[in-house]
C-alpha cells in the first residue's frame, strides 16, 4: 500500500496459512481462511501523477531537426500528466521545469487531465522533466535521443537492426521508436534515417555512440 493512500482495500489469504512468529513458545494459532480482509483507510488520497502522455521515460528516436536545416527543430513539446483526482485550478506557478530551458509556457486543464506545453521542442540527447510543485516526490521525465530505436540510452547499430526486424514483423515499435524520418508512417526509408542519424548525414548530428543517462523520473509508474 503506498504512503499516504485512502480507501478500501481488499486483502486475500490462503486457506490453511498461519501467521508465522518468532515468539517461543509459540501463541495458539488460528488457521486462517480465505475470506478476505476488508480495510478502510479515511480520507482522501493525496493527489498524485499516475500517468503520462507520452509515457513516463519514453525516448524519441526520431528525426531532431530537418535534415536539411538544423534550425528547424522537431519533437515532443507537450507532455499530459493524468492526477490521481481533480487538484482544482492549476497554473504554471504549480509546475517546474528541469532544466530550467526550455520551460514552460502554457498548461490546458480539464480536470484531472493536464497537457503542459514545454516552450520549444526538447533537446537533443537529454531529459526534460517536468515536477509538480503540489508533490515534489512525482517528477515526470522524457528524452530525445536520434536513432535510439531500441530505448536502451545507446545509438548504435543495434538500432538499425531493430528497425528491420519491426518490419519483418518480429516485433512492434512505437511510433516515436520507428518513424524517424517523421514521414507519419513506418517505412523501409526509415532505415535509411536511421543510417542518416548514426552517421551524422546533412544537417543531422552524428548519434553513434551517444548515449541517456538513466531516466530520472521518481514516484510515477513506468510502463
Amino acid at each position: 500500500m503506498q504512503q499516504g493512500a485512502a480507501g478500501t482495500f481488499i486483502f486475500g489469504f490462503a486457506d490453511g496459512k498461519n501467521f508465522v512468529s518468532t515468539q517461543f513458545p509459540p501463541p495458539n494459532t488460528t488457521p486462517l481462511r480465505g475470506v478476505p480482509l476488508t480495510i478502510q483507510v479515511n480520507g482522501q488520497c493525496p493527489i498524485r501523477i499516475v500517468s503520462t502522455d507520452p509515457p513516463p521515460c519514453t525516448i524519441d528516436a526520431r528525426f531532431p531537426n530537418d535534415p536539411a536545416n538544423v534550425a528547424t527543430r522537431y519533437g515532443f513539446d507537450t507532455i499530459t500528466l493524468t492526477f490521481s483526482r481533480d487538484p482544482g485550478p492549476l497554473t504554471l506557478a504549480d509546475f517546474e521545469p528541469s532544466p530550467l530551458l526550455p520551460g514552460i509556457c502554457g498548461i490546458d486543464q480539464n480536470g484531472a487531465v493536464v497537457k503542459v506545453t514545454i516552450c520549444r521542442p526538447i533537446p537533443s540527447a537529454t531529459w526534460t522533466c517536468v515536477r509538480y510543485l503540489g508533490d515534489p516526490s512525482d517528477v515526470a521525465c522524457i528524452g530525445a535521443l536520434g536513432a535510439d530505436t531500441d530505448a536502451n540510452r545507446l545509438s548504435d547499430t543495434p538500432d538499425t537492426l531493430a528497425l528491420i526486424d519491426a518490419l519483418e514483423g518480429n516485433h512492434t515499435l512505437l511510433i516515436w521508436q520507428s518513424d524517424l524520418d517523421r514521414s507519419g508512417v513506418f517505412t523501409p526509408i526509415d532505415i535509411l534515417a536511421s543510417i542518416d542519424l548514426l552517421n551524422g548525414a546533412g544537417a543531422l548530428n552524428l548519434f553513434k555512440g551517444s548515449s541517456l543517462s538513466a531516466c530520472p523520473t521518481i514516484g510515477i509508474p513506468i510502463p
